[in-house]
C-alpha cells in the first residue's frame, strides 16, 4: 500500500501541476465541476501509471500527455492542435518543478528523517508528498511573475510550431529514462541534460515573449504603412475635390470681377451723392456675400490640407502621422514642431527602426495619457541641440505613477491597463537608451499651463536618467535609485 502511495503522490502531482500550468497558459479559469474532474483525473492518471509502469515505465511521461491531451480537448473546447502544443509545455515544466522540488524538499526530508523512518516505502510515500504539495506552491509563485501572470495565449503567438515543443519533447525523452533503474544513469541526466534543457525552456520562454513584442511592432509599422496609404488617397480625393470648387470660384470671379470693376466705374459716375451712396451700399451688400462665400471654402481647404511639418525621414513622418490619427480617434490635439532636418543624424546617433519605436512608445503613452485629462494635448518636438539629435513630447496627461519611476528598466508596470497600456512600451525604451547610451529625462515642472510634463530623449552618448518633480514620493524614490539624478 505504501509503495503505491510513493509511486501516486509522484504522479498525481505531475498530472495536477501539469493541468494548473495549461490552465494558466491558456488564462483559463474553471469552474467547481471542472476542478472536481481534474483532481479525479489526476488520482485515476496516476493509479494507471503505478499498475503500468513495471512494462511500460519509459512511456509514464507520454501517457500523461496523451490522456491529458484528451480530457482538456474535451473540457474547455480548445483545438487539437493547440491543445497538445500547450499539454507538451505544461508537462514539461511541471515536471521541471518536480525536478527542483526534489533536489529541494526531497533532499531535505531524505536526510533529516532517514535515521527515524526505518521503512523505506513510509519514507519515500512522505517524501513524495512533500515534494508534490512544494511542487504546487512553486507553481503558483511562478505564475504570479509580471511576465507569465497573463500567460502565453493572451499574446495570440505561434506556439504550436517552434522550438517551445521541441525542447519540451527533448526534456520529457530524457525524463522518461528516470525509471530505468540505474542511479548512476539517472545521475548523470540530471546533472548535465535536465538542468540545461530546463534551462533552454527558460531562454525559449524570454525570447518568445521579445518575439511577441517585435511582432506587435511590425503589425503597427505595417498599419501605419496602410494608414499613411489611405489618408495619402483620402487627400487626394479631398484636394481634388476642392480644386473643383475652387476651379468654380476662379471661373466666376474671371467674370464678376470685370462686372465689380464696371460698377465701381458707373458708381464714380454718379452726379448725386444720394445716388453714389444707394449703389455703393447694393454693391457692398454683394461683395460682403461673396466673401463671406469664399472665405468658408478657403477656411475649410486650409484646415482639412494642413500637414506636419517634416523631418526628412520619411518612415518618421510616417510614424508622426500615425500618432497625429490616433490623436484624432481619442479627440486630443497634437502638434509638431522640426527644428531642423534630422537625416544626417540617423545611423550616428540610433537607427531608423529604433527612432520611430522609441517616437511611437513614447507618443501613443502620451496620447493615452493625455485623453484622460480635461486638457487633451500632446506636442512633439524634434530636432539637434549642440550637435545632439533630440526628441521631446510634452503632454498634459497626469504625473508617472510613483512605483512607474521607481521600477523603470527593472519591471514592466502600466497605470492605463483598460486603455490598453502594458508597460511593455516603457521597459522596450528602456533597453533602446540603453543600447545607444542616450539620455533619458522625465520632466514634471513645465512652465506651460498646456503641458504638465515632458519626456526627453537626448542621443549624447552618456547613457543619464534626469528625473525633475517638485513631488515628495519622488523624492523618496531618490534614495533607491541612485543611478537616477533627482531634480525635486
Amino acid at each position: 500500500m505504501l509503495d503505491f502511495l510513493g509511486v501516486a503522490f509522484k504522479y498525481f502531482f505531475i498530472t495536477l501541476c501539469c493541468i494548473f500550468i495549461f490552465k494558466k497558459l491558456n488564462s483559463i479559469k474553471p469552474d467547481y465541476k471542472q476542478i472536481v474532474v481534474e483532481n479525479i483525473f489526476s488520482m485515476a492518471t496516476a493509479t494507471a501509471v503505478f499498475f503500468t509502469r513495471e512494462s511500460f515505465s519509459v512511456l509514464s511521461l507520454f501517457f500523461i500527455v496523451f490522456f491529458t491531451t484528451a480530457l482538456l480537448k474535451i473540457l474547455y473546447k480548445r483545438s487539437f492542435n493547440k491543445t497538445l502544443a500547450y499539454t507538451i509545455i505544461s508537462v514539461a515544466i511541471s515536471f521541471i518543478t518536480y525536478f527542483f522540488a526534489t533536489l529541494i524538499i526531497g533532499t531535505i526530508i531524505y536526510y533529516q528523517f532517514k535515521g527515524f523512518v526505518n521503512n523505506d516505502n513510509l519514507l519515500s510515500c512522505a517524501t513524495n508528498f512533500s515534494v508534490g504539495l512544494f511542487q504546487l506552491l512553486t507553481c503558483n509563485l511562478l505564475f504570479r511573475i509580471k511576465r507569465l501572470k497573463k500567460g502565453i495565449a493572451t499574446y495570440e503567438s505561434k506556439l504550436t510550431s517552434d522550438s517551445g515543443i521541441f525542447i519540451s519533447l527533448s526534456l520529457l525523452l530524457i525524463a522518461s529514462l528516470f525509471n530505468s533503474g540505474n542511479n548512476y544513469t539517472v545521475t548523470q541526466i540530471i546533472l548535465f541534460c535536465v538542468l540545461p534543457i530546463g534551462m533552454l525552456l527558460f531562454f525559449w520562454w524570454r525570447n518568445h515573449i521579445k518575439n511577441i513584442y517585435l511582432e506587435k511592432v511590425y503589425k503597427r509599422n505595417i498599419e501605419i504603412l496602410e494608414n499613411t496609404v489611405s489618408q495619402q488617397k483620402t487627400e487626394i480625393e479631398m484636394l481634388r475635390k476642392q480644386n473643383d470648387e475652387l476651379s468654380k470660384i476662379i471661373h466666376k470671379d474671371n467674370k464678376v470681377i470685370p462686372a465689380m470693376n464696371m460698377a465701381v466705374e458707373e458708381i464714380l459716375m454718379c452726379q448725386s451723392a444720394d445716388e453714389q451712396k444707394r449703389k455703393a451700399k447694393s454693391l457692398l451688400t454683394q461683395l460682403k456675400a461673396m466673401t463671406s462665400e469664399r472665405k468658408g471654402i478657403v477656411t475649410e481647404y486650409e484646415t482639412k490640407s494642413k500637414t506636419l511639418a517634416s523631418t526628412g525621414v520619411l518612415s518618421v513622418d510616417a510614424s508622426l502621422n500615425y500618432l497625429l490619427a490616433k490623436a484624432k480617434e481619442k479627440d486630443v490635439f497634437f502638434d509638431l514642431s522640426v527644428t531642423n532636418n534630422i537625416a544626417g543624424y540617423l545611423d550616428k546617433c540610433v537607427s531608423e527602426n529604433d527612432l520611430n519605436t522609441l517616437i511611437l512608445d513614447l507618443g501613443e503613452n502620451a496620447i493615452i495619457a493625455a485623453s484622460f485629462s480635461e486638457k487633451k494635448n500632446v506636442f512633439v518636438m524634434i530636432g539637434s541641440d549642440n550637435k545632439k539629435l533630440c526628441v521631446y513630447i510634452y503632454d498634459s496627461g497626469s504625473y508617472f505613477d510613483a512605483d512607474v519611476i521607481a521600477n523603470l528598466g527593472k519591471k514592466r508596470i502600466t497605470t492605463h491597463k483598460s486603455s490598453g497600456g502594458s508597460g511593455i512600451g516603457l521597459m522596450t525604451t528602456f533597453s533602446l537608451l540603453q543600447k545607444y547610451s542616450a539620455s533619458l529625462k522625465i520632466d514634471e515642472t513645465v512652465q506651460n499651463e498646456s503641458y504638465s510634463k515632458c519626456v526627453s530623449l537626448i542621443f549624447d552618448r552618456e547613457g543619464k536618467i534626469f528625473i525633475k518633480s517638485n513631488r515628495k514620493e519622488i523624492a523618496d524614490i531618490s534614495q533607491k535609485r541612485n543611478e537616477f539624478i533627482f531634480e525635486v
